[in-house]
């Protein structure tokens, strides 16, 4: 029996400090693949696993507006940033769960995440809310990550692509997106050092980011 295609939701958290080429082309592919209905750039309040953002909460999402302008297929959710309490993944795919409780939810997240996915709050309840869709990052890679984790993909991994969209949750897809070495934190130290002629983000982020003089 052939079973049919849920409506799908795909989540897209971090910081975007700033949203940069990579996040975008990443983006672009995972959608051109799954063509989800439904496409949420989430930007967090704070990031709890690494170094506070560098630009203001305000700015982060102005560029992130910006650089979004051309691509339909993706919105902007701020719940995170509106949450009074700690920005945790768990809460914001509780969140989605109930307001799709029949849909296909997938949260994205790179080799790099998901190797500290187990300091994650509740991190257990992420694979029952959602499936994960595990994007390749330069410089990591799935033979070494802890035991756990290797259990974790072991029981849950999928190479079908379909099962994603037909199912609700409890699924693990492997997906190389191409090379996109680019980081949020060197494209920092680059405006710093003032070589912003060779960072990767689209006219209008650099030109905001000249414009507010952020990350001087």
């Amino acid at each position: 029996m052939i079973k049919k295609k849920r409506l799908s939701v795909a989540v897209f958290g971090g910081a975007f400090d700033p949203v940069h080429l990579g996040h975008l082309k990443t983006a672009d592919f995972i959608q051109s693949n799954f063509n989800f209905d439904h496409f949420f750039f989430v930007p967090c309040k704070t990031t709890l696993l690494k170094d506070s953002a560098k630009a203001s909460t305000a700015h982060r999402v102005n560029m992130l507006k910006l650089a979004l302008d051309n691509y339909p297929d993706f919105t902007i959710d701020l719940r995170e940033i509106r949450r009074e309490t700690p920005s945790y993944m768990v809460d914001t795919l509780q969140s989605y769960r109930s307001e799709y409780p029949k849909a296909s939810l997938s949260l994205i997240l790179g080799e790099d995440a998901f190797h500290k996915l187990t300091q994650w709050h509740q991190w257990e309840k992420i694979i029952q809310l959602a499936h994960l869709i595990v994007i390749n990052r330069p410089g990591y890679h799935l033979t070494n990550i802890s035991h756990g984790l290797k259990q974790l993909l072991k029981q849950y991994e999928t190479k079908e692509k379909d099962q994603i969209l037909t199912s609700k949750s409890g699924l693990i897809f492997r997906l190389n997106a191409g090379n996109h070495d680019i980081s949020s934190t060197e494209i920092r130290r680059t405006v710093k050092s003032d070589q912003t002629s060779s960072i990767e983000v689209t006219e209008k982020v650099y030109d905001y980011i000249r414009k507010y003089k952020l990350y001087q």
